[in-house]
């Protein structure tokens, strides 16, 4: 058996030409030349076994080697893994690469060889390991005299390796690497190793280039974090499929799915796909790979026609007015607070549903930093959002929600900025980098160009208007800049102030109320048309002055409700009919054009019936065009019920417009509240003159 003093003679004949002495080495290890014989022997018993050449004698004592540096060093590695003592963790996580990632069955022996640890010892890991993936509701299952075969859904197997790879692995340029956060011993090397192994040669620029035409079609940008989950998904999808482990009878919310632009994108985009790897994307496959894509962490995410969306917006809303009350701070107005949480909160409902984790690597910080904000937000959301899921909403999720929060009370203190050209490189999705660019905006003459993931950054060719890169990565030194660029910390540190003043970077003063410029204004003399002024201030002004007029003119059910609005003894042939004459009050009042109540209409007949929100009520709606004029709702109540699509019976209809996506919200969180806290639809059945009904509104004023 060797001993560690073998592995030294072996890095000893590496060093000394491939010749040793045998007096010499007895010197060096103060032993006997009779042990130094034992020690040769045992090295060429190890060598012969495992294929190298062995030592042989020149001359007396002296003895030599004719094998390569290269085979010596690898003797050397074999060597360190027999003398290598894996802790438990590097044992169960080596053993979990092994069960999910194995293409055989599993031998308990080569894993007990392996680790160079006792039987014994593996199984008792393997209870361990049996429920982690009991968890994943994965399988270990025993068959006699042959080993371990791992069983289960070959969705849940697949999420189970996503959530592993994304553990350990990142892509260097179009390569596999392990992540900086691993530990570098031999342990986790070869956990590394194994992975490089069952994806070695995989053509990752390929899949690379799949996402990006996808990301083209879709006119979005997606963020680094999803774009990596993008990445190992379809990496593993297709090594399963030419094993041919397709996913199979998956219907969870397909109808819906079929019908968005990622799901007809993908249809056509796998084609080629196909092609290229001999695979085949059965209808399933599309359904996951459509979800993965709603649920990539966007920058730009806009698309309100999810299942359920009235209801999660209106959530979102709930959210931020009970996290105003709880902190003492009113966010309802902020615009900026709600259009973010909606961006982020769309598709982190699909990843939440489906496993999907993204890593956010400041999570941890921002809970220690803003830990009384972190948990209350969390508190909120579980309360608002679980019931959209059936689960909590995880730790990296609620940090990104957090941060959008905290950036809102920022910039409740309005600080002013003035101009210099920044372009913003992150690497922690849309909540982390609106963070950042809050703290720039704030403290600094800056103006934010963009806020660009890495991987679109590098697709840059026209650096003109660029005078500052500031990035939460290290870029590439390697090529050279005609600029700046400042690497700082996602929660902007003291130090990373002190980086940037250095360039000359100045504080700036607060910013100038628009609502007070104008009052003061009008002080002084008579304003023709206040709405043109307003423009031309915010233009000459820019980033300097801070448009509050908004939380003045706000959009909530009385605004919206007024009686002439309110139609109470309609009649209708079916639910077709009962959206036009119902939508008719809204192009009656201007508020939008006869192709938007056909556009409601086409919604219906796509998306389902999802628009009954509760018993007896719709509340139809269609997309923001040129056919929107302004913020608008009607209500009629009909004289027999329609049957929606789903064989859903209806008989009130509240038909609503919005000019922005978000100005409807205000009216619609109180609908809502009024219909399940007040029995609105029994008020409404009741309700004789419209009159009745506007009293009973404004009488129980949320």
């Amino acid at each position: 058996m060797l001993n560690k003093r073998c592995l030294e003679i072996i890095k000893y004949l590496i060093d000394h030409e491939k010749q040793i002495s045998i007096r010499e080495l007895a010197d060096v290890y103060e032993i006997s030349e009779r042990s130094i014989r034992y020690d040769i022997d045992n090295i060429n018993y190890f060598l012969k076994k495992n294929g190298f050449r062995q030592l042989n004698k020149m001359s007396k004592g002296i003895y030599e080697i004719d094998e390569t540096k290269e085979n010596l060093t690898t003797v050397i590695e074999l060597l360190n893994a027999s003398f290598y003592s894996f802790s438990k963790h590097e044992r169960k996580e080596y053993i979990k690469s092994i069960c999910l990632f194995s293409e055989d069955i599993i031998k308990l022996h080569e894993i007990s060889e392996t680790l160079s640890v006792s039987l014994s010892t593996i199984k008792l890991d393997l209870k361990e390991i049996k429920a982690f993936l009991s968890e994943k509701k994965l399988n270990l299952k025993f068959f006699s005299k042959m080993g371990l075969v791992l069983e289960g859904e070959e969705e849940k197997l697949r999420k189970a390796q996503l959530k592993f790879l994304l553990d350990y692995l990142e892509f260097s340029k179009d390569e596999l690497a392990t992540k900086n956060n691993i530990e570098e011993t031999l342990g986790y090397k070869m956990i590394s190793e194994e992975l490089f192994s069952y994806f070695e040669e995989f053509p990752i620029r390929d899949i690379r280039v799949f996402i990006k035409r996808i990301e083209k079609h879709l006119e979005t940008v997606i963020s680094d974090e999803a774009y990596k989950v993008l990445e190992f998904y379809l990496m593993i999808t297709l090594k399963r499929l030419e094993k041919k482990f397709p996913i199979t009878q998956r219907e969870e919310n397909e109808n819906f799915l079929k019908k968005t632009k990622e799901y007809n994108i993908l249809l056509k985009e796998l084609k080629h796909f196909e092609e290229n790897f001999s695979v085949e994307f059965n209808d399933s496959e599309i359904l996951l790979l459509t979800e993965l894509f709603l649920g990539s962490h966007s920058y730009n995410f806009k698309s309100s026609f999810y299942e359920k969306w009235i209801e999660i917006e209106i959530s979102v809303n709930e959210i931020i007015k009970e996290v105003s009350q709880n902190i003492g701070i009113d966010l309802s107005n902020d615009k900026i607070l709600l259009d973010g949480l909606l961006n982020h909160i769309k598709p982190a409902i699909y990843r939440i549903k489906n496993d999907i984790v993204l890593e956010n690597e400041i999570s941890n910080e921002a809970k220690f930093l803003y830990e009384e904000l972190f948990q209350n937000v969390r508190i909120v959301c579980n309360k608002h959002l679980r019931p959209y899921m059936n689960k909590s909403v995880p730790e990296e999720e609620v940090a990104f929600l957090t941060i959008h929060f905290k950036i809102a009370i920022d910039r409740k203190a309005n600080i002013s900025k003035e101009t210099k050209n920044v372009l913003l490189v992150c690497g922690f999705g849309y909540g982390s980098s609106k963070l950042l660019s809050q703290k720039l905006l704030e403290r600094y003459d800056v103006n934010i160009l963009d806020i660009l993931p890495y991987h679109k950054f590098l697709e840059i060719e026209n650096y003109d208007d660029i005078d500052l890169i500031i990035s939460t990565l290290d870029v590439d030194e390697h090529i050279k800049y005609p600029f700046p660029i400042i690497k700082v910390h996602p929660i902007f540190s003291k130090n990373d102030r002190m980086k940037l003043e250095e360039y000359g970077l100045t504080e700036v003063r607060k910013k100038i109320s628009l609502t007070k410029l104008l009052d003061v204004i009008k002080n002084e003399c008579t304003i023709k048309n206040e709405s043109r002024l307003a423009g031309s201030l915010k233009d000459f002004f820019a980033s300097k002055i801070f448009d509050d007029r908004d939380k003045y003119n706000k959009k909530d059910l009385s605004n919206l409700l007024s009686e002439k609005n309110i139609k109470l003894n309609s009649q209708a042939k079916d639910w077709q009919d009962a959206i036009r004459i119902a939508g008719n009050i809204l192009v009656e009042n201007g508020s939008v054009t006869n192709d938007y109540v056909e556009d409601m209409i086409e919604a219906v007949n796509k998306n389902g019936s999802y628009m009954v929100v509760a018993e007896m009520i719709a509340l139809p709606h269609a997309r923001v065009t040129e056919s929107v004029l302004k913020t608008d709702m009607s209500l009629i109540r009909l004289v027999d019920p329609v049957i929606f699509p789903g064989n859903k019976s209806v008989k009130i209809i509240f038909p609503f417009s919005s000019v922005d996506q978000n100005e409807h919200i205000e009216a619609l969180s109180e609908l809502v509240t009024l219909i399940e806290d007040y029995d609105l639809i029994k008020i409404i059945e009741k309700t004789e003159k419209p009159q009745q009904l506007i009293e009973f509104i404004a009488d129980n004023k949320i």
